[in-house]
């Protein structure tokens, strides 16, 4: 006896997983570091703690099963910042897509070669950043 499953048994079951693997992902967002810090998100890791002390706005999307996250941040215009060692500054080409999408975070971070960039890039092991003083934004990603 063969088995054959329904069309929507298939579609009920691969909906399901789908919504598993998302169960695991949150967003929040906060304030300013100070209120990240707060919250915890600076210590479990999900808002890296060098972020520049004036940062504000500071979204931020994770996944606890794979540890990939996302954040956005603002400064205010014309505020130099320099990622941590070993951040070191990488090509536009290097830096992976984000883990996530999300309506807040941008298309050309990082840059592709059909936009104009208007952040520096750097790479920190797995971790990349795209930050625009001229912008006062900044975004780190997290990517295995």
């Amino acid at each position: 006896m063969s088995y054959r499953s329904h069309p929507l048994t298939t579609l009920l079951v691969a909906t399901a997983f789908a919504l598993a693997a998302c169960a695991e992902t949150f967003e929040a967002s906060y304030a300013t570091l100070a209120e990240a810090q707060a919250a915890g998100a600076v210590a479990r890791g999900w808002v890296p703690d060098w972020l520049p002390p004036g940062a504000t706005g500071i979204r931020e999307v994770h996944n606890l099963d794979t540890n990939h996250f996302m954040v956005r941040f603002s400064v205010p215009k014309g505020t130099a910042f320099q990622p941590p060692k070993p951040c070191e500054p990488v090509a536009l080409n290097v830096p992976p897509k984000p883990p996530f999408n999300r309506a807040w975070w941008p298309s050309d971070v990082p840059a592709s070669g059909l936009t104009t960039h208007r952040h520096a890039f750097f790479g920190c092991d797995r971790t990349f950043v795209a930050y625009s003083a001229a912008q006062g934004e900044g975004f780190v990603w997290h990517a295995e």
